[in-house]
């Protein structure tokens, strides 16, 4: 299992953002593990956690399953994503909490 936790600090009010859990170079690489897309207003996606994975060069279907969308556009926020053999499991805190 392994850990990542990601810091937002709001300057401005988000559309998006993405987080993609990746090997090789920062554009294009051939394998992405994970892709968590975090739409507040972005085209047609309002408040919907979107995911994604791509292997050998070909990307997987978008998934925008049952997750339900806590985040607030005006405050901070942290994110926990713990990588486990057969998944990804994502946590959130908001407003500076600490993450367990």
């Amino acid at each position: 299992m392994n850990k990542r936790t990601y810091q937002f600090i709001n300057g401005n009010s988000f559309r998006r953002f993405t987080i993609y859990l990746q090997t090789g170079p920062e554009s294009e690489p051939e394998q992405v593990a994970f892709v968590f897309d975090a739409r507040f207003n972005y085209g047609d996606s309002h408040k919907k956690i979107v995911t994604n994975h791509k292997k050998h060069g070909a990307w997987g279907s978008e998934e925008d399953g049952d997750c339900p969308f806590v985040f607030n556009e005006e405050e901070d926020f942290k994110i926990k994503i713990l990588v486990e053999d057969d998944s990804f499991k994502v946590g959130t805190v908001s407003g500076g909490n600490n993450l367990n």
